[in-house]
């Protein structure tokens, strides 16, 4: 509706320019209140600014008020100059008063807005009403609220659709968290859509359903990945504590073989090089013992290692759905507050106001201009063509163009 007031209040301004300069003021310009002057008195070149008052007056200094209310300026001028020299500030003044702003207009009704507006020579209720915004409703008929219900009844069919595919998106977000086989969509979450036979909800359903098998499939591959890789490395670490333990024992019969060798040497009845062989066996069986043991702390570690890929790659996985899952749930939310607008905005173009509009082909504005001007009396006119004067109000009401 606003776009259509903003339209109008285009198309008035350009109305101003072609009105503003068609019509002048018939007579000489009379003061009202909030007028502002500049007065000069020619003989002294002195001069100042200062505004009618509420009271119709210009308050000089030292000598007070003076009613210049519904004078001309040649009437002001004179009835100055009197007052100025009956007082005996100058003998001859000679009062020169210039028009510096005009006291301004107030349009209130039913305009866009409302308020005081500064008044421009030849200003008409045309550029008045441009300044104001225009008319509330001015210019609607019936095709554009037509237009506007259509456009709104669509938004609505989109939104609804946008708060399926999102209550449909939660549901898939929650059975992957919960790891469930399949989607589940709650009752509280099927509550939600305001319109689901409006939907085509077999379709979107079928279309998380395919997303959720394909996410189900890869997370399923990627943790048989990471056991199988687990159950690897552990048959690793098994077999290294096996072969320790058969090393262990080749390191006890090298120890038992040793002792002989060195007994039988100190008897006399072993070589040397006899003993020095069996010492080089049992030194090397207690390296291979210690070759394998860091080799068995290697297992160790790369076990360990990917324990914790693993656990990284599920607690990456559920946090990123947990993400997911808020965002769809703030889309959700928001869907539904646009929602609510919308079939405000339904419910106002379908209204008593918009109904007696439809039921017509166009509201038509009409305008009283109140004034305080003697001689000018309030009128009520629907001419865009009318002269305002400064100070007057412009009151703006909407008619049926039937009545």
């Amino acid at each position: 509706m606003a776009s259509f007031v903003m339209r109008v209040a285009r198309f008035l301004s350009v109305a101003v320019l072609a009105v503003g300069a068609q019509q002048g003021q018939a007579e000489s310009y009379r003061m009202v209140p909030g007028d502002r002057v500049l007065m000069t008195y020619s003989a002294q070149g002195v001069s100042s600014e200062m505004t009618v008052n509420i009271d119709g007056e210009l308050r000089l200094l030292g000598i007070g008020g003076v009613k210049v209310v519904g004078d001309t300026l040649d009437e002001a001028e004179a009835r100055l100059g009197e007052k100025i020299a009956a007082e005996g500030v100058f003998l001859d003044p000679k009062v020169s008063l210039q028009v510096l702003s005009y006291a301004p207009v107030i349009v209130s009704g039913d305009v866009t807005s409302p308020g005081q507006y500064p008044y421009i020579p030849g200003m008409t209720i045309a550029s008045a009403l441009a300044l104001a915004g225009g008319s509330e409703f001015s210019g609607v008929n019936r095709y554009e609220l037509e237009r506007a219900r259509i456009e709104t009844t669509g938004a609505i069919r989109a939104i609804n659709l946008e708060i399926a595919g999102s209550v449909l998106r939660i549901a898939r977000l929650e059975a992957l968290l919960a790891g469930q086989p399949e989607i589940v969509v709650s009752d509280a979450l099927n509550a939600r859509i305001p319109a689901p036979n409006a939907v085509a909800m077999d379709q979107l359903r079928d279309a998380e359903e395919g997303l959720f098998v394909t996410t189900s499939q890869l997370v399923t591959e990627a943790l048989e990945n990471y056991d199988q890789e687990i159950e690897l490395l552990g048959r690793q670490l098994a077999l290294f504590e096996n072969r320790i333990a058969v090393q262990q024992d080749i390191v006890t019969t090298t120890e038992r073989e040793l002792k002989k060798a060195q007994d039988l040497q100190t008897r006399g009845l072993q070589t040397a090089t006899r003993l020095a062989s069996v010492e080089q066996r049992d030194a090397d069986a207690r390296a291979r013992v210690l070759e394998l043991e860091a080799a068995r702390i290697g297992a160790v570690q790369a076990l360990a290692e990917a324990h914790r890929a693993r656990n990284l790659f599920e607690s990456r996985r559920r946090e990123g759905w947990l993400e997911e899952l808020q965002t769809a749930r703030l889309s959700l939310s928001d869907s539904e507050i646009d929602y609510a607008r919308r079939l405000e905005h339904q419910a106002a173009l379908s209204g008593n106001v918009v109904s007696a509009i439809m039921a017509s082909e166009l509201l038509t504005p009409e305008f009283q201009i109140v004034s305080s001007r003697e001689g000018r009396e309030a009128e009520t006119t629907s001419d865009l063509n009318d002269i305002l004067l400064p100070g007057e109000l412009l009151i703006v009401r909407l008619q049926h163009s039937g009545n």
